[in-house]
């Protein structure tokens, strides 16, 4: 199968969150939270599909020089086989202006942290408590692209 990717902020609630729930256990966003960030001029939806069915999606919100990834999400059955690498790469590839990338990720999602660390992120603080169901601390990252800053 081909991974057809495609970079739009028009992808549908209803898929964001029924993906999301998988991808992240039951956590995160309500459907009312993506309808109001889908509304949103600053908001950009990055989405891999298959067969037209969404496997993954990368969120982030861009204000100014700053990007903050707001949600990476894969598809249990498509983990661990590139497919956010690819879709983090090819969403950083859109932005040709010096840009400062900001996420967050839990202090035991070694995983996505290995992701992070490979494109170039770097752990700028960890906040504690920042994660609920569980309670965690979130590792702040960063990444500077395009000349940002100099």
């Amino acid at each position: 199968m081909t991974l057809a990717v495609e970079w739009t902020n028009v992808l549908q609630v209803d898929e964001i969150f029924d993906l999301t729930k998988q991808s992240y256990q039951g956590h995160g966003w309500s459907k009312a939270v993506f309808a109001a960030d889908l509304s949103q001029p600053t908001a950009w939806y990055f989405g891999g599909r298959i067969d037209g069915k969404l496997i993954a999606y990368v969120s982030a919100s861009l204000v100014l020089d700053e990007l903050s990834i707001t949600n990476v999400a894969v598809a249990p059955d498509w983990q661990q086989q590139g497919i956010g690498r690819s879709l983090m790469m090819r969403c950083l590839d859109q932005f040709k202006q010096p840009l400062r990338i900001l996420l967050e990720v839990r202090t035991s999602n070694q995983k996505a942290q290995k992701l992070y660390h490979y494109l170039g992120f770097e752990t700028y603080y960890i906040r504690e408590n920042y994660y609920q169901k569980p309670v965690e601390a979130a590792q702040l990252m960063d990444l500077k692209i395009n000349g940002w800053g100099e």
